[in-house]
């Protein structure tokens, strides 16, 4: 699904639906990735299997906002049997593994700093994580200080999978990703078995890295698609170069239709219902986070780095601890001590709460008792 809410968000294909889902099989085609509908056909009534309803294009329809004040309305693009839909789920298990490593690139761009001067790896994945980084804040205090005022505050990304740049965003999940295979090619846990491929599983929680082609009797790799022939438990055996034009494919071959015949073709911000969507909205963030605190960590401002030891994300809710420096670093064009700030343009962040007292955040409230927060 899509909110079309920025002023042009679509642009005119000038295709027919029937060109269009022939482009889109087209490119699965190449991809190596069949079109797998949704749903099983009904059976036909003598009892043999039924047909399978051909793919469709996403088609707009209004949803009501009930639980908005005033209530108003949101511009959706729906569909439950898009023909990329299965790329989108290949890519969501594949992305899914990224998370830790990248963490461990977040660590090493400050390992000339202390570790618990070290900013908190900004994506958070579960609100327990601010438990966490609530304790780390509490021992950063001397217990002579505990009493003075700590700034506390709450941003949201305002629109956050519509406003995101697509030209952007393939640029940045890009250098995700060849972040992500030079950090295990240089970090290996085995020199002599460095990960450079991924293994997708059609079982949730199946894909894994592997340091090579499978080798097992009868397995055969189509090395143009990485696909596997059906004596593997794998459908596919990606590297990085593969693994990137799945998500350049993705990304720019996003289409809704109006009637029979008037297609449109997405440019701007990232359809909420396609499966990697959270995956692809929190590396675009974390890609210019990852820039902002290497260009700190080069120009050697280790002050303003302790000022960012306690700010982090969940998705498009930031929390931010101790850090008064945030609105002056909050945007790249702003340029506070020649230091380009965070965050494009393109993405609208709006200040929620910021207290001395008391912040919540998700499901958690933080405040201070006995002098601790």
């Amino acid at each position: 699904m899509s909110d079309r809410t920025t002023p042009h968000t679509y642009k005119n294909e000038r295709r027919s639906v029937p060109d269009q889902l022939a482009v889109l099989k087209h490119l699965s085609d190449t991809l190596g990735i069949p079109f797998k509908p949704k749903h099983k056909p009904p059976r036909n009534k003598d009892g043999s299997p039924g047909t399978a309803a051909p793919p469709t294009l996403a088609h707009p329809q209004a949803l009501i906002k009930e639980h908005k004040e005033p209530k108003g309305h949101r511009l959706l693009a729906c569909c439950n049997n898009y023909p990329l839909a299965p790329l989108g789920r290949h890519l969501s298990s594949i992305f899914a593994l990224f998370t830790p490593i990248l963490e461990d690139v977040w660590y090493s761009t400050f390992v000339s700093l202390p570790s618990h001067e070290r900013p908190i790896f900004p994506i958070l994945t579960q609100s327990t994580s601010v438990v966490e980084m609530v304790k780390r804040l509490n021992q950063s205090i001397p217990k002579h200080l505990r009493n003075n005022r700590v700034h506390l505050e709450a941003r949201d990304v305002a629109k956050m999978y519509t406003n995101i740049d697509l030209l952007g965003l393939n640029k940045a999940l890009t250098s995700i990703i060849q972040e992500v295979f030079n950090h295990l090619s240089k970090n290996p846990k085995d020199p002599n078995n460095i990960l450079k491929f991924i293994l997708v599983s059609p079982t949730k929680g199946e894909t894994k890295f592997t340091p090579d082609i499978p080798k097992t009797a009868g397995v055969k790799r189509n090395n143009t698609t990485g696909s596997l022939n059906d004596k593997s438990m794998f459908d596919f055996c990606l590297d990085e170069t593969l693994i990137i034009k799945w998500t350049s494919l993705l990304i720019n071959n996003i289409f809704i239709c109006i009637g029979t015949d008037f297609v449109l073709k997405q440019v701007i911000g990232l359809p909420m219902g396609i499966q990697p969507a959270v995956f692809f909205a929190n590396f675009y963030m974390f890609y210019y986070e990852l820039a902002f605190a290497r260009r700190l960590v080069a120009a050697k401002r280790f002050d303003i780095i302790a000022h960012f030891r306690f700010t982090a994300r969940f998705v498009d809710d930031i929390i931010s601890l101790m850090n008064k420096l945030l609105d002056s670093y909050l945007y790249l064009h702003q340029r506070t001590g020649n230091i380009p700030g965070i965050y494009p343009d393109c993405i609208e962040i709006t200040l929620e709460q910021v207290s001395y007292l008391i912040l919540n955040y998700l499901d958690i409230t933080i405040y201070k008792h006995n002098g601790v927060w």
